[in-house]
C-alpha cells in the first residue's frame, strides 16, 4: 500500500491490569492507518505490519484505540501479508442507560 493512503493517526493503549489504568503501547503508540467506517460505531483500521499486532491473543487483556476524540474497543486484528499490513477492527463502547428521563440526555417531549 502506498504511504498516502494511510491519512488519519490513531494510538493504541493497552489495559494495564496492575494498575488499573490505560497505557499507551511500547513501541509507536501513535500510527497513521487507513480508517474505514463500517456503521453502528465500528470501524477497520489498515496499518503498516508490526510485529507486535500479530492477532487476537495481542489484545488480551485489552487493547483500545483512540480514533478522531473516541475511544474504541479492539475486536480482531488480522495480519494481511500481501500488503505488508494488518487489520484493527473496532468498535464503539455503548453504555445503556435504561432510563433516560434520569439522565443529562433528555428523552422529546412534544409542546403542550
Amino acid at each position: 500500500m502506498e504511504a498516502g493512503a494511510y491519512r488519519e493517526q490513531i494510538s493504541l493503549e493497552r489495559h494495564d491490569t496492575d494498575s488499573d489504568s490505560w497505557i499507551p503501547l511500547d513501541e509507536e503508540p501513535v500510527i497513521w492507518s487507513a480508517p474505514e467506517a463500517l456503521g453502528d460505531e465500528r470501524y477497520n483500521f489498515r496499518v503498516r505490519w508490526r510485529a507486535d499486532l500479530f492477532g487476537f491473543r495481542d489484545t488480551v487483556p485489552a487493547l483500545r484505540v483512540r480514533f478522531r476524540n473516541r475511544i474504541l474497543e479492539v475486536e480482531d486484528i488480522a495480519e494481511t501479508l500481501e500488503f505488508g499490513e494488518a487489520r484493527i477492527q473496532a468498535k464503539g463502547v455503548h453504555i445503556p442507560v435504561p432510563d433516560l428521563a434520569s439522565t443529562a440526555r433528555q428523552t422529546w417531549k412534544p409542546w403542550p
